[in-house]
């Protein structure tokens, strides 16, 4: 049976996803009789002749337009028909969605998540909902088929799309745009799930919220939310953290003021009034002026009830929502601040510069890098504590050095982006069983040199080099992540260990048994004695205390100088107005 492609969309795209991702429309799968209403969809095969079923663009809100653009989702109220859901759907608002060459519609109309399911029948299977990163402001279903964990773990998968960028983060400060729209429509789509996979042969008690970067870091917040109580059992953390500076956007006012002035907004009497003309203005223009602006997670007094570093250390708070039982795993890679090399190479790209060329010049890092760095975390740059970092990481220099290594200025990135935010949270929830909680904590390490990147100038797992892994290694999907070289058996091998282990968790809160023949013991809690973490690569092993003196750097060291910083009378400062490269 061929390819149809839903209206609206060219056909061509349509078709040139489906060969992308080798997979091909055989039939028309079951159809489900849910709650919501009938869904039709199909039954789809890998290239490997193995069969799924896939319901598409589901939607589980309304259509966040008009009044409703910047208000919290409202649910969809189902369908009385059959509801044909047969392709993707548009991707949320966003520019540069690439796919390759190919390019994928957006729209604000894309509140829809897609369903996976086995084509082995039976009921109580366990759910994996994947919540997509992108540094809040881009992302969408397409980029993530996930047929290896569906059709080799047999578990649901979950796609979920959310608003990105202002049209999901913008905020006054107050009801008029509170803020986390976008991550109150994973809420939403989360209750979707809780009333209505069991149709699909899933079991509601059993649901594992998964995301990679800011997909991490929405799962991260989740676990702290009041309003995401309930709605899930595990949750899997994937290079992103509530605790990482980037998933708490304190400028969100300035970022208002500049918006509502770019689109002849600004200067209104009140806040109400500025929201009612920014709705007015076409999502093409809000898109133009916002696209280089970051947008995020903001503390409301509703889904983030204060900042994630207070929650975090408050145990009764913890205690009382349920933190501590919910099974969790984190994971990072080992070359996360990679991620700058290809921030640098897409500003160039639109700026026609070549700051991708001097990221391990002295003059970016010491003037970009580490003062971007210091004002997110800190709130502001101070010149000693720029010194410490750089001694921290680049010392010793001999005295005709002209450049850096650059894995020393991907590490600085990367230890105060990920890992170190990814440690300080597993910390906080492996008290779970001294304040009488029953989640488990598991952390891996993504220690892998890529045989297929060798000769790229790849240094290890960059930030995001893992999802090729989950989502299945092929030549393509390996391409679209700028990634070179044939693959091997060896990494066919390490992936399926890979979305085995993932899948175990989500099964049963304890992946173990998808690594313990070739670790040759247990995989271990990561404890607040031993922090032990799986090392994992294609020779595995358990390791205790990651980057034990990097992290002691972060968390411990750098928070009493930047006391004693700012506790010093009239100290000097250097305001930094260089262009940011960071990325969330």
């Amino acid at each position: 049976m061929r390819v149809q492609c839903r209206a609206g969309i060219s056909g061509m795209t349509q078709c040139v996803l489906y060969f992308l991702l080798f997979l091909c429309y055989t039939e028309a799968a079951p159809l489900i009789s849910s709650p919501w209403g009938k869904i039709q969809g199909i039954t789809k095969s890998t290239r490997t002749g193995k069969t799924y079923n896939a319901y598409y663009a589901i939607p589980y809100a309304l259509p966040p337009i008009g009044k409703l653009r910047f208000r919290a989702p409202s649910p969809h109220p189902g369908v009385t028909g059959v509801f044909q859901a047969l392709h993707y759907g548009l991707v949320c608002t966003q520019l540069h969605f690439d796919f390759g060459v190919l390019k994928v519609p957006w729209s604000e109309d894309c509140l829809t998540l897609d369903v996976h399911v086995p084509t082995s029948g039976g009921s109580d299977k366990s759910v994996m909902v994947w919540i997509h990163g992108g540094s809040f402001k881009s992302g969408g279903a397409p980029l993530y088929e996930p047929w290896k964990l569906v059709t080799e773990q047999d578990v649901i998968v979950v796609v979920v799309q959310y608003r990105l960028g202002v049209f999901g983060f913008l905020s006054t400060g107050n009801a008029e745009a509170p803020g986390n729209i976008g991550l109150l429509d994973q809420v939403l789509a989360l209750e979707w799930v809780q009333k209505n996979i069991a149709s699909f042969g899933g079991d509601p008690n059993s649901v594992t919220i998964v995301g990679e970067s800011a997909g991490a870091a929405s799962v991260s917040l989740h676990t702290l939310s009041p309003r995401s109580k309930g709605l899930f059992r595990r949750a899997i953390m994937q290079s992103g953290a509530a605790t990482s500076y980037w998933a708490n956007d304190k400028a969100y006012r300035e970022k208002l003021d500049r918006v509502s002035s770019a689109v002849n907004c600004s200067g209104k009497a009140t806040d109400k009034l500025t929201i009612a003309c920014l709705r007015s203005r076409p999502s093409s223009v809000l898109l133009k002026v916002t696209d280089r602006m970051d947008a995020g997670p903001v503390v409301d007094g509703y889904f983030m009830p204060d900042d994630p570093g207070t929650l975090i250390k408050n145990a009764t708070y913890l205690s009382d929502l349920g933190f501590y039982d919910v099974d969790t795993m984190l994971g990072v890679n080992n070359n996360e601040g990679g991620v700058l090399l290809e921030s640098a190479e897409n500003a160039d790209r639109q700026d026609n510069t070549s700051t991708a060329k001097t990221l391990n010049s002295f003059d970016t890092y010491n003037n970009k890098i580490i003062p971007d760095l210091l004002k997110s975390t800190y709130g502001q740059y101070d010149a000693i504590l720029a010194d410490v970092i750089s001694y921290e990481y680049t010392a010793p220099r001999t005295e005709n050095q002209k450049t850096l290594d650059i894995n020393d200025v991907f590490h600085t990135f990367g230890d105060a982006s990920f890992v170190v935010p990814a440690v300080a949270y597993a910390r906080r929830h492996c008290d779970s069983g001294n304040l009488g909680g029953t989640g488990n904590t598991y952390f891996y390490y993504f220690n892998h040199y890529p045989s297929f990147a060798a000769g790229s100038g790849t240094h290890g797992m960059y930030h995001a080099f893992d999802l090729p892994y989950m989502f299945g290694l092929s030549s393509i999907s390996t391409s679209v992540f700028g990634l070179l070289g044939p693959i091997t058996q060896e990494e066919q091998t390490l992936s399926s260990t890979y979305v085995s282990f993932l899948a175990d968790f989500a099964k049963t809160g304890n992946p173990s048994s998808a690594v313990q023949h070739q670790l040759g013991s247990t995989w271990k809690q990561f404890d607040s004695q031993d922090e032990t973490y799986l090392s994992f690569t294609t020779n595995m092993t358990l390791e205790h205390h990651l980057q034990a003196k990097r992290v002691s750097f972060w968390l411990n060291l750098m928070p009493e100088l930047f006391k004693l910083e700012k506790a010093k009378v009239a100290a000097p400062t250097n305001e930094h107005h260089g262009t940011s490269i960071l990325v969330g």
